[in-house]
């Protein structure tokens, strides 16, 4: 499997936020899939990164953002 990350950080109202946009590669026989997953993360007080949630995602809708 290979995986690629792309991180995006905002600072909303003193609090900091990530969309994690992760793009999974998995050989299955002699093909090669692919699957996309966006995650909502929030920095809690203890400087810890916690999911909000997560999603599947598009490419294209992984372009738009």
């Amino acid at each position: 499997m290979t995986v690629l990350l792309i991180f995006e950080y905002k600072t909303i109202a003193g609090k900091s936020y990530a969309i994690g946009t992760v793009l999974y590669f998995v050989r299955e026989g002699n093909s090669l899939n692919n699957a996309y997953h966006s995650y909502k993360m929030r920095k809690d007080d203890d400087g810890r990164w916690k999911i909000l949630y997560w999603e599947l995602a598009t490419s294209a809708k992984i372009s738009d953002d």
